[in-house]
């Protein structure tokens, strides 16, 4: 789809009509943010409710302190941008990208996650909680911090390296795993699998908290170093 380039002023702009008018938008009728291609965009300070900005490029950008609340990110493309204090509330996320950029800290929760690239991130703090059906991304050649995980999860990450990996109520199927590293990892009614990359999970990690999950589930599945057949 054919994006419409607009400079940094006219996005000012829209923003500021947005704020003055944005009790008047709802999830049947959002704010116009599609399709735009937008070089060295600012943005800061801000929640952006029932906002359309499916397809967008925020080529070379900068957010600081921006919410997306109940809006469609469908496609949205953020890469090489600089992200602080970013969070992404019930908004689902399929295809966007993130890759080569760096992250301050992004929380991403009760959304939908499918084929989001946060490949070549520099992360210092990731949050993805509540995800609707599976969250599915990759994470290839990243450096993170720290990121904490829950819900269901299915992600590649190839050449990964985290300094603490905290997972809780979760289901992580691990896809492609070469050369990942985790300093600490710290599992919390956690199950990952397939089979063989938990015992991968066993030479990549540095220090492993044991999971305080003392029950078992209907299938009969170990916690931690457990594994499903899904």
């Amino acid at each position: 789809m054919k994006r419409n380039s607009i400079i940094v002023e006219e996005l000012e702009r829209r923003v500021r009509f947005y704020q003055n008018m944005s009790t008047s938008f709802d999830k049947e009728n959002p704010f116009d943010f599609k399709n735009l291609e937008i070089a060295l965009a600012e943005i800061n300070n801000i929640c952006f409710r029932n906002c359309d900005f499916s397809n967008t490029l925020f080529q070379n950008a900068s957010l600081t302190g921006v919410t997306f609340m109940n809006c469609d990110l469908t496609n949205a493309n953020f890469i090489d941008s600089e992200l602080a204090d970013i969070r992404i509330i019930n908004s689902p996320i399929p295809g966007v990208q993130f890759k080569d950029s760096d992250i301050e800290s992004i929380a991403i929760q009760d959304s939908e996650i499918s084929e989001t690239d946060f490949d070549n991130c520099e992360i210092y703090a990731l949050y993805i909680t509540g995800t609707i059906d599976r969250a599915k991304f990759s994470m290839s050649n990243c450096n993170i911090r720290v990121a904490k995980l829950s819900g269901y999860v299915s992600a590649n990450f190839p050449n990964t390296h985290f300094d603490t990996l905290l997972t809780k109520h979760a289901e992580i199927k691990l896809k492609e795993t070469t050369a990942l590293s985790i300093d600490s990892l710290k599992p919390y009614h956690t199950n990952f699998y397939p089979e063989t990359k938990v015992e991968l999970l066993k030479t990549v990690s540095g220090e492993i908290q044991p999971d305080t999950y003392e029950t078992r589930s209907i299938a009969n599945r170990p916690t931690f170093y457990g594994y499903s057949k899904n």
